[in-house]
C-alpha cells in the first residue's frame, strides 16, 4: 500500500535539472559559473490523519547534523557502555573488573574477534584476563572501542 504524497527524491532532482536544462540562456549561463548549486524543495505527505510540509534545503546545516548526530551516537554508546545488563563478557584486571559486549569488542578490534571467534578459553568462559595493564588503561581502552573517543 502506498502513503499519499509518497515521493522518490532521485526522481525530483532530474525533474529539476531536466528543467535547467530548458532555462533561458542567461540563467544557463550563470549556473554553469557557479560553485555551488543550492536547491530547496517543498516536501508534503499525508498519513491520512494529518498533513506534513517541510521545506528541505540542498545545503543548509548538514555538517551540524551530522555533529549533532555523532554526539548522539557516542552518548549512546557511552550509556550502552556503562550500563551492565547486557554485557556478556567479563575483563578482568589486576584493579578492575568490567562488563562488556562480544559484537561491540569484536567489531572494533581484530584481536577480540579473533579471540571470540575461536574456541579460546575467554570465548567459553566470557571472561578475560588481562594482567598487563591496571583498570584505568583498559577502561581508556573500552572507551575508545565504545565511543572512537578517549575522555
Amino acid at each position: 500500500m502506498q502513503e499519499t504524497g509518497a515521493y522518490d527524491f532521485r526522481v525530483g532532482c532530474e525533474y529539476i535539472f531536466e528543467k535547467l536544462k530548458s532555462a533561458p540562456a542567461s540563467i544557463q549561463n550563470h549556473l554553469s559559473n557557479c560553485e555551488e548549486l543550492q536547491i530547496v524543495c517543498r516536501i508534503s505527505y499525508s498519513t491520512g490523519l494529518k498533513h506534513y510540509t517541510s521545506v528541505v534545503h540542498g545545503k543548509d546545516d548538514a555538517p551540524e547534523r551530522m555533529k549533532k548526530r555523532r554526539a548522539e551516537l557516542v552518548s549512546n554508546f557511552q550509556r550502552l557502555r556503562s550500563d551492565t545488563r547486557f554485557g556478556d563478557v567479563t575483563i578482568s584486571t589486576p584493579t578492575n573488573v568490567f562488563m562488556a559486549h562480544k559484537d561491540i569488542l569484536s567489531s572494533r578490534s581484530t584481536v577480540f574477534d579473533a579471540m571470540f571467534s575461536s574456541s579460546m578459553t575467554e570465548t567459553k568462559s566470557h571472561t578475560i584476563e588481562i594482567r598487563e595493564f591496571d583498570g584505568e588503561v583498559v577502561s581508556f581502552m573500552l572507551d575508545f572501542i565504545y565511543t572512537g573517543e578517549t575522555n
